[in-house]
């Protein structure tokens, strides 16, 4: 009886730096499912401005070449 109780009194009694023991085992479960070498990689606004901008460039193109034509779209456009 007191081996299956003891794992859940653990739980609720054990503390280490304010941090339960689930929530400890929660950590290191993610801390080794992380790969080992992590790469810092920068998010360039600039560039996902022009693409937003080119995008919706496009969307614009195409909604006129549905309209009128394929190429009356693209013809306008590129002045």
């Amino acid at each position: 009886m007191g081996c299956c109780a003891a794992p859940a009194i653990l739980c609720g009694l054990y503390r280490k730096n304010g941090v339960f023991l689930e929530q400890q085992v929660k950590y290191m479960a993610e801390y080794f499912k992380r790969p080992r070498k992590r790469y810092y990689r920068t998010v360039n606004i600039y560039e996902c401005i022009e693409n937003q901008i080119e995008y919706a460039r496009l969307k614009k193109v195409l909604m006129q070449a549905e309209k009128g034509g394929a190429a009356s779209g693209l013809k306008k456009e590129r002045k």
